[in-house]
């Protein structure tokens, strides 16, 4: 049975949430915080709350702590460690960004339109940059080379944080780190999986499913397409979700 946390190393806790997510603010969304409570779901208010000290803070509970970190991508308990000098990548994990991603990337840091792709669409965009017919726009608040892109998610393999209809955004010109979400081509078809590099010059990978009905995939198998730097969820009507509960 686990000891109970004094006050002292609760206060300190929260204290390391909240440096942790300031860290965030600053290196993800250049100190907009509408950005980020929009990245998180909460309320401008409710983020100023959470970051400020004094009469008006809101100490972030555990239970919060990990629905910001699962929002953000972030390594579950990644808000709970001690402050480290990181490049937080638009990714949610610790991840750096390509030389080429950064001379590239969009300078104004507001939310901007990138291409809406099924797996087809998508595959034939990662091949010629080019796609057929009318192409859906949709917003994507983090800044992304000329080359990225959304991906409607279909299949199981990513369950339970990932479902059909979801939405990821995709950042070619960004190099895969340990833990990230990636999306890679595997022969045909683009697969959605989680990073995790077998030797340190990162040339060999394994490509890991959250569900683990399915199987994983090595270097050889797959070919990294781009990281995964936004997760926007899908929810069914609810006259749908109540007709699948009978």
């Amino acid at each position: 049975m686990s000891r109970s946390r004094t006050v002292g190393e609760v206060d300190e806790i929260f204290r390391l949430r909240k440096t942790n997510l300031a860290r965030v603010l600053e290196s993800r969304y250049d100190g907009s915080q509408a950005r980020l409570a929009h990245a998180i779901s909460k309320s401008p208010t409710t983020l100023w709350r959470l970051l400020t000290s004094g009469p008006h803070e809101k100490h972030m509970g555990e239970r919060l702590a990990r629905d910001i970190e699962k929002a953000l991508l972030l390594p579950r308990g990644w808000l709970d460690d001690v402050a480290r000098e990181l490049q937080v990548s638009a990714a949610g994990s610790e991840v750096r960004r390509d030389a080429a991603d950064r001379l590239h990337q969009r300078s104004d840091h507001i939310p901007s339109p990138v291409p809406l792709f099924s797996a087809a669409g998508a595959l034939a965009w990662v091949n010629s940059r080019t796609s057929e017919g009318k192409v859906a726009m949709v917003w994507c608040n983090t800044p992304l080379s000329d080359s990225g892109f959304a991906l409607i998610v279909s299949g199981q393999s990513m369950e339970p944080d990932f479902y059909t209809g979801d939405r990821v955004f995709v950042g070619p010109a960004l190099t895969a780190q340990t833990g990230d979400i990636v999306v890679a081509r595997a022969g045909d078809e683009l697969v959605i999986r989680r990073f995790r590099p077998l030797s340190d010059s990162m040339k060999l990978f394994e490509l890991v499913a959250l569900n683990p009905d399915y199987a994983s995939l090595r270097a050889g198998e797959a070919e990294l397409v781009g990281v995964v730097v936004e997760h926007h969820r899908y929810r069914a009507p609810r006259i749908a979700r109540h007709a699948e509960n009978g």
